[in-house]
């Protein structure tokens, strides 16, 4: 866990935020697998760095999560 000090949170009485080591990579469901591919080398990168990584792929293919929000499918 990352604990940063924020002074003007402090003045008001939070006197320690605490943010979790947790990301979420919401990457492209490509056809020819270079979201998954991209998304695959980040998380590597970022669990490397200390990071717990979760890739999250749309169930179609040729589909990214704007697809999903945007009721595409």
């Amino acid at each position: 866990m990352l604990s940063f000090r924020l002074g003007r949170l402090s003045e008001n009485g939070l006197h320690n935020l605490v943010l979790s080591q947790l990301m979420v990579i919401a990457c492209d469901n490509d056809a020819n697998g270079a979201g998954q591919a991209a998304a695959r080398d980040a998380a590597w990168l970022w669990t490397e760095a200390g990071w717990t990584v979760r890739v999250m792929l749309p169930p179609r293919s040729n589909t990214d999560f704007k697809d999903i929000l945007n009721g595409a499918y």
